[in-house]
């Protein structure tokens, strides 16, 4: 079950990293909980030890929250914080979040289901 959890999260990785093209304070935060996520469950596949698999709950929850945050200043923009920045450039970013944020919940389900079962009930 951890093989299929580090393999959401290498998806969830490639989707949120990208998507700090837009400069926002949020995708950058989207980043770096798919990265400490990605890590977290990566130490728990190798190591073993359910405090990695939290971390990448938490991890998850995080980046889910800011996911949803640049989502939404990505397609409002209502205080026009996105100005500078191109049009091609939002639509990308806006368009992996979107697709990212799924995967940070099936990520958080998965980590969690990691965390919480004791290794030998999946095998």
């Amino acid at each position: 079950m951890e093989w299929l959890a580090l393999v959401v999260w290498i998806l969830v990785a490639a989707l949120a990293v990208p998507a700090m093209r837009a400069p926002l304070p949020s995708m950058a935060g989207q980043a770096l909980g798919a990265i400490v996520g990605l890590v977290g469950i990566a130490l728990f596949a190798i190591i073993g030890g359910a405090a990695f698999a939290w971390v990448a709950v938490g991890a998850a929850c995080l980046g889910t929250v800011f996911a949803a945050v640049g989502a939404h200043t990505l397609v409002e923009d209502w205080p026009g914080t996105m100005t500078g920045i191109s049009s091609g450039a939002k639509e990308m970013a806006a368009s992996l979040t979107g697709f990212a944020l799924p995967f940070f919940g099936c990520a958080i389900i998965l980590s969690a289901i990691v965390a919480a079962v004791p290794a030998a009930t999946f095998h």
